[in-house]
């Protein structure tokens, strides 16, 4: 008679079996890898000034703890307002590239520079992929009618593990009932309305 002892598992991805016998072959989790950035690069301009105090209040409304009004989630986003060609999305593009120091950055632009990037289906794709190559977990696979749901759980997910992380690392999280900040400009707010 074979006797089995005790087991003990832990981290991210652990498995504890102490009553087969034999082989157990795992796969390690397949982490996404997002290339998105390469597409904010090619939007990004070529020669960037003038826009330091826009960057610098658009990063202190991301590390703020404390907004007043933020229990209303419409307070929870910053919308840049400006006509066609006043460079929204190359201030964007700057400040996805160059985030500021403990500030998770996913983001998703809409411009006619670059195809089928214009609809729902291509946000949650594509910000879903960033969420999970973030937190670095596999992504579960989805399908047309499960995105938005999805996209959901990727949310989720990446709030839960950025306040872990930051709740160990001694930076308190930020106690609120959504699932963080979005900056935006106007036309990707009105986009994914």
């Amino acid at each position: 008679m074979a006797r089995t002892g005790r087991a003990d598992a832990s981290g991210l991805l652990a498995l504890a079996n102490s009553g087969v016998m034999g082989d157990v072959t795992l796969s390690p989790p397949k982490v996404p890898r997002s290339g998105y950035l390469l597409q904010v690069e090619a939007i990004s301009a070529a020669a960037f000034a003038d826009r330091g105090d826009e960057l610098e209040d658009m990063a202190a409304f991301c590390a703020a703890e404390d907004i007043p009004g933020s229990e209303d989630p419409a307070l929870s986003y910053w919308r840049w307002l400006a006509p066609a060609w006043a460079g929204k999305s190359a201030l964007m593009a700057h400040f996805v590239l160059h985030p500021p120091p403990d500030i998770d950055i996913v983001s998703f632009f809409i411009t006619a520079r670059l195809a089928r990037q214009n609809d729902r289906a291509a946000f949650c794709e594509v910000v879903q992929r960033q969420l999970y190559a973030l937190i670095g977990e596999e992504e579960p696979m989805a399908t047309a009618y499960g995105g938005d749901e999805q996209l959901r759980l990727a949310l989720d997910r990446a709030a839960r593990v950025s306040m872990e992380h930051r709740s160990r690392t001694g930076r308190l999280p930020r106690p609120s009932a959504h699932l963080g900040r979005v900056v935006a400009p106007a036309w990707l707010a009105r986009a994914i309305a």
